[in-house]
């Protein structure tokens, strides 16, 4: 931990990128799929359409799953939804509808029936910074499959002591003492999650217009 810290405090992470840079991101396609990787951080996100009953009228019907596979680190298991795969869910899919990201309204068939959009969120190796990766995955899929209106992101900030870094691999992130993730689709906040910690209001006034500095970067 002591070298962890030390690079921290000399404004680099461990892999030797300044403290508010990405790690390389690389993207895979194929009909339904897009595989992402951020750094050594995997996810795959998934499409399937299908028709049915509405569940809010005037609306197609948007659906989002995610789970922490048994390959994504040793503290994951087989089973039903964990909160994990719960909470990682609800925050895309809040992104997704607050920044109207698929104009639901213009897939209605008609009064009885709708598309119904699926995504599934899978995550295949954590080493780190899981929900930044998890929405740009998802935002590919959209931009691929040509349903995509707005473009919404998730930039997470982390901070150890008073040291403010973005996209930790898993150590850094576990070492760190608060988190907080502002989601925007390039003109608005749409979202905002603190998940431990605090920020204080200094603090947040200039992470949000960082946000929207890295965000022209993804």
């Amino acid at each position: 931990m002591h070298y962890i810290e030390q690079k921290l405090m000399d404004g680099f992470h461990i892999d030797n990128r300044p403290l508010l840079e990405y790690r390389p991101i690389k993207i895979k396609e194929d009909q339904n799929r897009v595989w992402l990787s951020l750094g050594n951080t995997q996810v795959i996100a998934g499409l399937s359409i299908s028709e049915e009953e509405p569940m809010e009228k005037g609306k197609a019907n948007l659906i989002v799953n995610a789970d922490f596979s048994p390959i994504a680190g040793k503290e994951y298991f087989q089973g039903p939804p964990t909160e994990q795969d719960l909470i990682l869910a609800r925050l895309i899919d809040r992104a997704l509808r607050s920044s109207n990201a698929i104009a639901l309204e213009k897939h209605v068939i008609d009064e009885n029936k709708v598309k119904s959009f699926y995504i599934d969120v899978i995550v295949l190796e954590d080493d780190g910074n899981i929900l930044d990766a998890s929405m740009l995955a998802v935002v590919k899929l959209l931009e691929k499959a040509n349903l995509l209106e707005r473009k919404p992101l998730y930039i997470s900030f982390y901070k150890y002591k008073n040291i403010i870094f973005v996209d930790p691999t898993k150590e850094e992130e576990q070492i760190s003492n608060a988190k907080i993730s502002i989601a925007i689709d390039g003109e608005n906040i749409v979202s905002i999650q603190k998940d431990y910690g605090s920020f204080d209001e200094n603090e947040i006034e200039e992470l949000i217009d960082l946000a929207f500095d890295l965000y022209k970067k993804l």
